[in-house]
């Protein structure tokens, strides 16, 4: 099958391409730089706002997985519009024009954030008002639109992950680095909250999945790793493999870390933002049972391998300064 994944030399992106490559799927790849495109793919270079480019890019494809898009939480809300739903309005609109039979959309289980616990959470959950993050407001219009877009002529899914990790996440452990290099990450409570993670792998397996499961048309799927972690055994793993002090713990009440965090989110300032926050001081898992049955989804990386492979990986580029100081050259625009 040749299909076309967008943002294919991302973290996500390269990840799907490896596993679609090694199932021997002709690949191309939709990309803002051709020097960064994955060996063995054919690279068009373009933006997620040009739909003409997309088409063009999508022709003959079979199937197009979208993977482009801003993951950021600290991205402004214009250009989480601007990429995640009119970029996903594009590539739909392309794909449909160029006669693809399937799209699948990487999309995030954060369209259900809101400051509270969400535990065993399935695909039909519906929040009784829209989710507090402004990425997770973006992705939650873009999934409305993937699904919306289906129909005969062509089929859609969505695939949500959770907090999604692994070797090759520059950006998402520099972040963590800088903020827990010198006293630890904060955990904001007592670290004994459930953690849902999706290590990359699992996510590119579940694409392969979708992109050819006949039940999956028209339907939203969680992917998530098999086990789920507490808070403190997580990062603790997280950490070490990265290289940084142990996470420490907070006696402090919840409100006042939220607080505290909506103020530097306010101000750009450093530090842990509202997202951040609720990602370690809140439970949230969700279930799968839907991937399970619909994709024949089982997670193919354990937390154990995946935090092994991770600590290889880290002490290759340098350890956590280094992925701390190149997080700190990005947001300065050095890099």
């Amino acid at each position: 099958m040749r299909v076309l994944v967008t943002g294919g030399s991302g973290f996500v992106g390269s990840a799907i391409v490896r596993r679609l490559r090694a199932d021997g799927h002709e690949v191309r790849v939709f990309v803002r730089d051709a020097s960064r495109a994955p060996d063995g793919t054919e690279a068009f270079v373009g933006e997620v706002g040009d739909p003409s480019k997309i088409a063009e890019a999508a022709e003959g494809c079979a199937a197009v997985v979208h993977a482009a898009g801003l993951r950021s939480h600290r991205a402004s809300a214009r250009e989480l519009g601007w990429t995640n739903v009119a970029g996903t309005e594009n590539v739909l609109n392309a794909s449909r024009h160029a006669g693809v039979a399937r799209l699948v959309a990487i999309g995030c289980a954060d369209v259900t954030m809101t400051s509270g616990k969400r535990v065993n959470w399935n695909e039909d959950r519906v929040l009784s008002s829209q989710p507090f993050d402004p990425h997770a407001r973006s992705m939650a219009r873009g999934e409305e639109q993937v699904i919306g877009a289906g129909a005969a002529d062509m089929e859609t899914v969505v695939l949500r992950p959770a907090w999604v990790w692994g070797a090759g996440a520059k950006a998402q452990l520099g972040e963590l680095c800088a903020e827990g290099l010198d006293a630890g990450l904060p955990l904001y409570g007592r670290g004994e909250v459930f953690v849902a993670t999706t290590h990359v792998d699992n996510l590119a397996h579940a694409t392969a999945l979708a992109l050819e499961a006949e039940d999956a048309a028209g339907s939203v799927f969680h992917v998530v790793d098999q086990e789920l972690s507490l808070a403190r055994d997580f990062y603790s793993d997280l950490s070490q493999a990265l290289g940084l002090p142990p996470p420490r713990t907070s006696a402090a009440p919840f409100r006042w870390h939220y607080l505290a965090a909506l103020w530097r989110r306010r101000r750009g300032a450093a530090g842990a933002w509202p997202t951040d926050v609720v990602r370690r001081a809140r439970s949230h898992s969700f279930d799968q049972q839907r991937a399970i049955t619909r994709l024949g989804y089982a997670p193919i990386v354990s937390l154990a391998e995946g935090m092994s492979e991770l600590a290889t990986w880290a002490r290759a580029q340098g350890g956590a300064t280094a992925l701390a100081g190149r997080e700190v050259a990005r947001e300065r625009g050095l890099e």
